[in-house]
């Protein structure tokens, strides 16, 4: 049975002032040209990222823009790829070429419709000429909606760049489109301005909107060469395009685990490891709390550092040639999507000099003072919140320090890393150079007993 459009019910048709107004807009190309602004403009269809603007918009956590030339008297279709709008300009629409210019945010100071939830991204467009014709805006919504009877409670809004005061208050735009076969919706628009998408409570007996769509994914952040460890980040947004560009951006250096659409059953998911945390010859060891709310994805914004859960996989015997593969469930999430599953291969053959050393000193080639510890030895005997300034101390880099420092651990966790990257990036990696550090930052007591 083919899909079936259902118009949104009709609001008072709202004035949207000239974009030219906008606070914060991206001025035309050439004015922005003359204030020594390079804008690189590519062929008809074509885009480039990073428009650089004489104003943010204020008000609004801005992620990604993007410009685009449409050729005068032509029609056009522009598609921003991975980030989920569509623009659909019909022949005539613009008597001269123009330059389209595109912001999307997450978060905002936004005012939304009463009794209305955000299912989207919040899209701020500006055109350098006025339309003669109609567009026709197509966004992606995450909103968890089964039947075609629900998509009546979808709808566009709407709100003027050119208020003087924040926040932007956002009003219902008329005959919005969706379809059941399509997380996306569609308008006419003959203005641009601020737009997005949102899901109302129609019957007031309903007591809150249904819940959104997310999805969760794990990355291995990295890998300890020759030692086979990994540490793996558990992550859950929304289900936008938008979103996962973001989030695969962020981590950009790391490698893609296994993914899944998730809704939420309760008002948090927790990421249950195995009993003990040990499985077929692996450990599988907790960074953080293995928990993420509802309300820290909702309220995510970007810097703030994205809600994870932090785990570390190491293999137990170097020796073992178990290949790990272990089933996580995500307590807390609708069936079926209420697992993953990781899988690591244990890497042989590329022992680093640094590791060979530690071999070596634990096979007793040293006197017990200058043997090298090992990550258990020093997690059992190492207690100190200063994990920073015994970084310092241990001669670790302050830029490496304080990307351990943005993972926003707790003081476990990050003392964990931090010994860990010294045993595997310094030389001096003895009890003595321990004893020695703890003594600088004050620890004398744990010092003395580590002697």
């Amino acid at each position: 049975m083919g899909s079936k459009e259902i118009l949104q019910e009709q609001t008072e048709e709202m004035e949207i002032t000239d974009c030219a107004e906008c606070i914060g807009g991206v001025m035309p190309l050439q004015e922005v040209t003359e204030k020594s602004h390079q804008h690189i403009v590519k062929s008809q269809g074509e885009t480039t990222e990073n428009v650089k603007t004489t104003e943010y918009l204020r008000g609004v956590e801005v992620i990604a823009e993007t410009q685009f030339i449409v050729k005068g008297k032509q029609s056009q279709t522009f598609k921003w790829e991975g980030h989920g709008l569509k623009l659909s300009i019909p022949e005539g629409a613009l008597l001269s070429q123009s330059v389209i210019h595109i912001k999307a945010g997450l978060a905002g100071q936004f005012k939304l419709p009463s009794r209305a939830q955000l299912v989207s991204a919040v899209y701020w467009l500006y055109c350098d000429d006025k339309f003669r014709h109609p567009v026709t805006l197509e966004l992606q919504h995450c909103a968890a909606i089964k039947h075609q009877s629900e998509y009546s409670s979808l709808c566009f809004i709407v709100a003027k760049c050119s208020q003087e005061e924040l926040p932007y208050t956002f009003k219902v735009l008329e005959k919005g489109v969706f379809s059941q076969h399509s997380s996306h919706g569609s308008v006419e628009v003959k203005h641009f301005s601020l737009y997005g998408l949102v899901e109302r409570l129609i019957h007031f007996f309903v007591p809150s909107p249904r819940p959104r769509s997310y999805f969760a994914q794990l990355f291995y952040c990295y890998e300890h060469e020759g030692e086979n460890t990994w540490q793996l980040d558990f992550i859950i947004t929304w289900n936008l395009e938008l979103c996962l560009t973001h989030i695969r951006k962020e981590y950009s250096t790391s490698a893609k685990g296994p993914h899944t659409l998730l809704e939420f059953e309760k008002d948090s998911v927790t990421l249950a490891i195995p009993e003990g945390g040990v499985t077929n010859g692996w450990t599988i060891t907790p960074l953080n709390a293995q928990v993420i709310t509802k309300q820290q994805v909702d309220s995510y914004k970007p810097g703030q550092g994205i809600p994870a859960c932090q785990l570390e996989i190491q293999q137990l015997a170097t020796d073992s040639p178990e290949k790990l593969s272990c089933k996580l469930t995500l307590e807390g999430a609708k069936k079926p999507f209420d697992y993953l599953t990781i899988t690591r291969t244990p890497v042989y053959g590329t022992c680093t000099d640094q590791r060979k050393k530690r071999l070596r000193h634990l096979k007793g080639n040293q006197s017990d003072d200058t043997q090298a510890p090992t990550l258990n030895d020093l997690l059992d005997n190492v207690k100190t919140t200063e994990w920073f300034r015994l970084g310092l101390k241990l001669g670790i880099q302050q830029d490496i320090l304080e990307t351990i420092e943005s993972k926003r651990l707790d003081a476990s966790a990050a003392l964990r890393a931090l010994l860990r990257e010294w045993l595997r990036a310094c030389e001096d990696t003895t009890w003595v150079a321990m004893v020695t550090a703890m003594r600088e930052i004050g620890e004398g007591r744990c010092a003395k007993k580590l002697k």
